[in-house]
C-alpha cells in the first residue's frame, strides 16, 4: 500500500497547535517548507505559544537536532494522516466506558501522582469541549444564573477535579425545572449537585458556559438537572473513597482488570479491530521501500554482506 497517495483530510487545528507549541519554530519551518507557508492559517492555527518549546530547549541535546529535523520532516509530511479529525471521533459503537467488569475502571492516572494544581487545570480545560457532560455543586446563586464549582467530567473519559476548584457558570436561560427523586419541583440551593452539558469553554481565561437543556445530544438530556449523589460515576466515587492507595493496587482490586477478554474490549473502545493494530488508516498496509529508514537499510545491507561472506567462506 502506498502511502504517497493520501487522501485529503481535515486537520484538527488543538491537535496541530499543541504539537507546535511543543516542538517549537523548527517544526513551523519544517511545516511551512513542506505545505506552504498559509497552511496553517488555512486550518485555522493562529495562536501559537511556543514557551513549552522554550522550557524544553535547555535540556535538548545538540548532539540529537539531526533526528529531531527528521522528526519535524515526518510530522510535516503526514500531517494529513496525524492530525485527521477522524482520528478523534467517537466510536458509535464501543461499548460505554462504565461498563463494569469488562476492563478495569481507575480515576485518571494523574490521580496518583503529585502534580501542579494549575497544570492540571489547565490541561482539563484544554481537553473540555463542548456536548462534555460536568458534574458540580452550586457555590452562588444569583438572577443571571447558577456559579458552580466542577467536580467531575462525566461520560467515557471520566475524571475527577474536586480538588483544583474549577468554576463554571450555568445562566439563567439554560436552566431547567429542579426535580427530586420523587418528582416534586423545588428550588435550587446552595450546594446541590447539578448535572450540566458544557456549551463553551475557553481555556486562557478558565471559563466554562455550560447548559441544562440538551442542546448538544439527547442521549445524555435525561442526567441533566439537579443530581444526586449515588449517580456519580465509579471513577469519581473511587478517587474520594480511595485517596492514598497506590495504582497497581487499585488496579488489582477491579473485577475488570482479571476479565481474560480486558484487552480485547479496550482495543473494541479505541476503534482498533483484530486484524488492525492501528486507527491511522495508511498504517494498515505495508511501507513502500522508498520510505524504509535510510539508516535500517545500510544496516540489513552489511548484514546480508557479512553473511554471504560468511556463506563463502564455510
Amino acid at each position: 500500500m502506498n502511502m504517497e497517495m493520501e487522501p485529503p483530510s481535515n486537520l484538527d487545528s488543538d491537535l496541530v497547535t499543541r504539537s507546535l507549541n511543543f516542538h517549537g519554530q523548527l517544526l513551523q519551518k519544517a511545516w511551512e517548507a513542506e505545505r506552504g507557508e498559509g497552511d496553517l492559517q488555512k486550518h485555522n492555527v493562529n495562536n501559537l505559544d511556543f514557551g513549552i518549546y522554550s522550557q524544553r530547549q535547555k535540556h535538548l541535546s545538540f548532539q540529537d537536532r539531526g533526528k529531531r529535523l527528521k522528526l519535524h520532516q515526518f510530522i510535516s509530511k503526514r500531517a494529513n494522516v496525524l492530525f485527521d479529525t477522524s482520528l478523534i471521533e467517537k466510536d458509535k459503537a464501543s461499548p460505554p466506558a462504565s461498563e463494569p467488569g469488562h476492563y478495569a475502571l481507575l480515576p485518571a492516572f494523574e490521580t496518583f501522582l503529585n502534580l501542579d494544581k494549575t497544570s492540571r487545570t489547565q490541561h482539563f480545560l484544554q481537553c473540555l469541549r463542548p456536548k462534555d457532560v460536568i458534574i458540580s455543586s452550586i457555590t452562588h446563586k444569583a438572577n443571571s444564573g447558577l456559579s458552580l464549582k466542577v467536580l467531575c467530567l462525566d461520560g467515557e473519559c471520566a475524571r475527577s477535579v474536586s480538588d483544583l476548584n474549577i468554576k463554571a457558570f450555568c445562566p439563567t436561560s439554560n436552566l431547567i425545572s429542579a426535580v427530586d427523586k420523587k418528582n416534586i419541583p423545588r428550588t435550587f440551593m446552595l450546594n446541590d449537585l447539578v448535572c450540566c452539558e458544557v456549551l463553551e469553554v475557553i481555556p486562557d481565561s478558565e471559563k466554562i458556559i455550560c447548559g441544562m437543556k440538551g442542546v448538544h445530544a439527547s442521549d445524555h438530556k435525561a442526567r441533566l438537572g439537579l443530581f444526586h449523589s449515588d449517580e456519580f460515576p465509579e471513577v469519581y466515587k473511587l478517587s474520594q473513597e480511595s485517596k492514598n492507595e497506590p495504582y497497581e493496587e487499585m488496579l488489582e482490586k477491579t473485577v475488570g482488570f482479571h476479565n481474560p477478554s480486558n484487552v480485547t474490549c479496550l482495543a473494541s473502545v479505541m476503534g482498533l479491530g483484530n486484524l488492525h493494530h492501528t486507527n491511522i488508516v495508511s498504517l494498515k498496509g505495508r511501507f513502500p521501500e522508498a520510505e524504509y529508514a535510510s539508516e535500517l537499510r545500510s544496516v540489513q545491507a552489511a548484514k546480508w554482506a557479512f553473511r554471504s561472506v560468511a556463506d563463502g567462506i564455510e
